[in-house]
């Protein structure tokens, strides 16, 4: 697959995308995504879950 696309005989969205390899790149974009879909709004927003967040000190 590799040097397939090396030579331009496939894309590397192509390659990726194939059953062979789809699985271990799309593993932190899946874990990723099942974590926000469990963030409310406002920690969407934030960026971060509220157990994850990193206290502020306000002067």
């Amino acid at each position: 697959m590799a040097t397939a696309v090396l030579n331009a005989e496939t894309d590397l969205r192509d390659a990726v995308a194939a059953d062979t390899y789809a699985a271990e790149p799309t593993k932190p974009f899946d874990a990723f995504w099942v974590q926000y879909e469990q963030m409310t709004p406002e920690e969407r927003e934030n960026g971060q879950p509220r157990a994850q967040q990193i206290p502020t000190r306000h002067q």
